[in-house]
């Protein structure tokens, strides 16, 4: 059997008898030819590639974990996804010092994954410590498909560790979403999802996914 890429999968999965469910038109009766003309189709739905990164759990220096990311992000290129969404701080910041490893908006940080979205044309979620007038935060950066730095998620919902013992600051209440080419996104991360105001209020802002990077353990 060839191998397919997984866009062309759907493309042609598309046509005929899986035309209706491919397509969103399972409500859609398949009749009469000449009653059907008459009847409004719906509007496809838009096709959005989203990539998931695990945590590599990689050890060694600060730039041999963003290199571990990175490598992993490549693995996923050939799918061509719209988006890539890294997991919560991955960047392991409680064994580091926030002073030296904190995004402070220059790209310090943030650089590599800023070039590896202008290179492959995509979105890039990266989680990571912020900065901004001496505070600090567990953020989760946007990053468009021209490299630049578009906007951040700020956790709301921060832990008794981020509070003691790293010196995190909680974010506003109130989240943000973020305009993108193929929808409007919001961003949640980790011990948000305790609480329900968050995502209620990123619905009502029209949020049409909700990214959650998270340091949880995924399930097996």
């Amino acid at each position: 059997m060839k191998n397919i890429n997984r866009r062309n999968f759907v493309k042609n999965t598309s046509i005929g008898s899986l035309s209706a469910a491919a397509l969103g038109l399972s409500d859609v009766a398949f009749g009469n030819e000449a009653s059907d003309r008459n009847k409004k189709s719906p509007e496809k739905p838009r096709e959005v590639w989203i990539a998931a990164m695990a945590n590599t759990g990689a050890e060694g220096t600060f730039k041999e974990k963003i290199d571990a990311m990175l490598q992993q992000m490549e693995n996923a290129v050939p799918f061509k996804p719209d988006i890539f969404c890294l997991p919560e701080t991955f960047l392991d910041p409680a064994q580091k010092s926030l002073e030296t490893n904190a995004e402070d908006g220059s790209g310090r940080i943030a650089g590599p994954f800023q070039a590896f979205a202008k290179k492959n044309n995509c979105y890039v979620i990266c989680p990571l410590n912020t900065v901004e007038n001496g505070k600090y935060y567990n953020a989760a950066v946007l990053i468009d498909r021209q490299g630049r730095m578009i906007g951040q998620y700020r956790k709301c919902r921060i832990t008794e560790e981020e509070v003691d013992q790293m010196g995190i600051t909680p974010g506003p209440i109130d989240p943000p979403v973020f305009k993108t080419d193929f929808g409007t996104i919001g961003v949640q991360i980790c011990f948000d999802i305790e609480w329900p105001e968050a995502w209620r209020a990123l619905s009502k802002k029209g949020a049409e996914i909700v990214f959650w990077p998270s340091a949880f353990a995924a399930g097996k």
